[in-house]
């Protein structure tokens, strides 16, 4: 077993994801989202956080334009995330980092968000996340009881990665190819 330094893993994963083509990355997204709208946990959700992909990212789209539940989406303002409802229509601004932040409304209502679906440039069978070192959403989840779905490509998947006490467990993965339960 290699085991990397996270560093040293985020550069490992940069390079792995320059091997596939953006449409092979799309089509192992659209897999993903499949996975996730069959879940009972997903049908039964009523709000429901998910979040607007960088290119190298699994792709939400599809689960974006799900018109039967609240779609909440983060943002960052002075070093912090915040979680701002979505609207099909809404207008977005490049926000931190280059992504594409709403500008819809702040909700605050936390314990109402049933479901969480999170990025991460790294995951472990042990349900470890890594992401990409600035610890907004190991910040932000302990705030909800929300199910907590991290989602990633099959080579994000690591037998062990590097996890802090502070690092937040998941409740499930998925790769195009597995799920992990907790």
């Amino acid at each position: 077993m290699t085991f990397f330094s996270k560093k040293e893993l985020r550069g490992h994963i940069k390079l792995l994801k320059t091997k596939y083509t953006p449409r092979q990355l799309q089509t192992w997204s659209e897999e993903i989202c499949c996975q996730i709208k069959n879940l009972s946990v997903w049908q039964s959700a009523k709000t429901v956080m998910l979040y607007n992909a960088l290119p190298d990212e699994v792709n939400t789209k599809q689960l974006l334009d799900e018109q039967s539940k609240i779609i909440l989406l983060p943002a960052v303002e002075e070093n912090d995330l915040i979680i701002r409802t979505y609207e099909e229509n809404d207008n977005f601004r490049k926000g931190s980092y280059g992504i594409q932040e709403p500008t819809g409304e702040i909700f605050n209502e936390l314990n109402t968000i049933d479901l969480i679906v999170i990025p991460g440039i790294a995951f472990d069978q042990n349900m470890n996340r890594m992401g990409r070192g600035k610890g907004y959403y190991d910040r932000f989840l302990p705030q909800t009881k929300a199910v907590k779905i991290g989602i990633c490509f099959d080579f994000q998947l690591m037998e062990n990665i590097q996890a802090e006490d502070f690092d937040v467990k998941m409740d499930l993965i998925i790769t195009p190819s597995k799920q992990y339960f907790r």
